[in-house]
C-alpha cells in the first residue's frame, strides 16, 4: 500500500483561516487522514471482477441446464404416474369388485 502523509495539524490552521470553527476543522482533518489510511488492496480489481462474473454465469448456465433436466424428468415421470392411474381406473371399470 502507498503511504500518503497527511499533515492534519496544517489542514486544520487552513480551515480556521477559511472561517471554520476550531473544533471542527481539527475533527474533519483527523476524518480526512482517517481516510487516507484505508488500505483498499484487499479489493477486488475490475478485471477480477468480470472474472467472477464471467464464472458465475457460467455456472448459472450450468444449473439453469441441470433445472431443465429435472424439469423433463419429473414431467416425464408425472405422465407415467398418469397413464398408469388412468389404466388402473380403467382396470377397475372393467373388471370391477
Amino acid at each position: 500500500m502507498t503511504s500518503i502523509t497527511f499533515d492534519t495539524l496544517a489542514s486544520a490552521k487552513r480551515l480556521k483561516a477559511k472561517g471554520v470553527k476550531s473544533e471542527d476543522a481539527e475533527a474533519f482533518a483527523e476524518e480526512l487522514k482517517a481516510a487516507n489510511e484505508i488500505d483498499f488492496s484487499h479489493l477486488a480489481t475490475k478485471e477480477e471482477m468480470n472474472l467472477f462474473k464471467s464464472e458465475m454465469k457460467g455456472d448459472f448456465d450450468i444449473i439453469r441446464r441441470d433445472m431443465q433436466l429435472l424439469e423433463s424428468r419429473i414431467t416425464n415421470k408425472m405422465g407415467a404416474m398418469m397413464i398408469a392411474l388412468a389404466g388402473f381406473l380403467v382396470t377397475i371399470r372393467f373388471f370391477g369388485h
